[in-house]
């Protein structure tokens, strides 16, 4: 379970300012603050109802454990920005998913994300783990946003629908996978993909030298050499060099997520 910094306790207290020695609060503002630390995570609205990490897995896990079909789950969470950022991985490694040549399996998993500096609405998404080579594959569709405006027993059902729609579609995602292994990449569209996917110059450089894990290809060998095997390049390998990446070599979990968004609009 990845946690580069522990989940942070989290208040919220007014905002307040010194004038004459006289402490003034301002109305309708709230700041969201850790109180061991005194780090101020954000300043939000007074009507901000906050959900903490915790409250937010505690309410997900409620929600698997009804589901007695999904089996059982492994749990990794991954925190950023002093642990304002929560990112939580649920994969069910009780039910496998062949792609491609059959033997090519792939686990669904279950994306939550919450945050204290209201850069990231606290959502729940479809995802996958390749079991291959231990990476996260990025879905194409976002099945359920929570806004905290819902009362509690509004915001489990909403995950439990998440859940079973995000599973449900991904029958739907192994079909559209299982073509890729079948679709050539040319090189035009793949140089179009790295260059609009937002890295900067070291990240592509580390892109193009990763390995895949199956056939051990590379983007550098198919995009420069010609008369060799490594010119054939279909979608799904393609996609596995680039979520390898993703998961094993962008160690800012922000970061990654931006990344990830940006491979989902321009792959699928």
């Amino acid at each position: 379970m990845t946690r580069p910094f522990p989940i942070p306790d989290v208040v919220l207290k007014d905002v307040t300012y010194e004038n004459e020695g006289e402490i003034i609060t301002i109305p309708n503002q709230k700041a969201i603050v850790n109180p061991v630390t005194n780090h101020v995570f954000a300043v939000a609205s007074g009507k901000y109802n906050l959900v903490t990490h915790q409250e937010v897995m505690e309410n997900v896990e409620e929600v698997i454990e009804r589901e007695n079909s999904l089996g059982t789950f492994s749990k990794n969470i991954s925190l950023d920005k002093h642990g304002g950022r929560m990112r939580t991985t649920y994969t069910f490694s009780d039910m496998s998913i062949p792609v491609g040549d059959n033997k090519d399996l792939i686990n669904p998993s279950i994306e939550v994300f919450n945050s204290y500096d209201l850069s990231w609405r606290h959502s729940v998404m479809a995802g996958a783990f390749r079991v291959l080579c231990s990476n996260g594959l990025v879905v194409g569709n976002k099945y359920m946003n929570y806004r905290k405006k819902h009362n509690p027993d509004l915001y489990l059902q909403d995950v439990q629908r998440a859940l079973q729609g995000g599973l449900e579609k991904m029958t739907e995602q192994s079909t559209l996978w299982k073509q890729w292994s079948e679709e050539d990449m040319n090189k035009t569209v793949t140089e179009k993909i790295i260059k609009e996917s937002g890295l900067n110059n070291k990240e592509t450089e580390a892109l193009v030298s990763t390995k895949e894990a199956s056939t051990g290809l590379t983007l550098d060998a198919f995009l420069n050499f010609e008369n060799t095997v490594q010119t054939i390049m279909n979608k799904w390998i393609f996609f596995n060099i680039f979520t390898q990446f993703l998961t094993h070599q962008i160690k800012s979990e922000s970061r990654r997520v931006q990344l990830e968004n940006n491979l989902r609009k321009l792959i699928y």
